[in-house]
This record gives structure tokens, sequence and C-alpha cells, in this order.
């Protein structure tokens, strides 16, 4: 049975790359799960912490996975789509 070892070391698609670990990971992602059952997640979909009302992570935390490319445009892409909450949440 093959597994992914044979894959990367036959595979013409990845000649003279190198497989690495998670310490050279420079993009940590996916720390905090989201979701909204709070017994399953520390976010809510718009990234606010379930236990904490009024703590956002506005970072890449809330990714399922780091897609191993620099994620400042989605990070700044998400603060776009939930600053309106935080904004909202702001307003007595």
């Amino acid at each position: 049975m093959l597994g992914i070892n044979d894959f990367y070391e036959s595979s013409p698609y990845l000649l003279g790359t190198q497989r690495m670990g998670i310490e050279t990971n420079s993009h940590m992602c996916g720390t905090a799960v989201a979701g909204v059952d709070a017994a399953e997640s520390v976010l809510d979909p718009l990234c606010r912490s379930h236990d904490v009302g009024n703590l956002w992570l506005v970072d890449a935390s809330f990714f399922p996975s780091s897609a191993a490319l620099n994620p400042a445009l989605t990070i700044g892409a998400n603060a776009l789509r939930i600053a309106p909450s935080i904004a909202a949440a702001a307003v007595p």
C-alpha cells in the first residue's frame, strides 16, 4: 500500500521540494475554532468569543488551517468583514 511519503518522493510536481514539519511553519493558523456551538468552538462565525463578550480574534487563529501562503490579505479581508459587528457592539 502506498503512503503519502511514496507520493511525495515520486511525484513529478514535487521534484526539488522538501517536506517540512510544523516547526517550519511561519504562518501559524487555526488555533481558535469558530462555530455556532459554544461547546465545540471558542469563537462565533463573526470571530467573537463565546465566553468573553468584548473579545474578537481578528487574526489567522480562526482559519481552519494554513494554506502555506502569506495570510495577510485574508486576515485584512476578515477584519473588514467583522468590523461592522465590532462597531455595532461598541455603540451604547
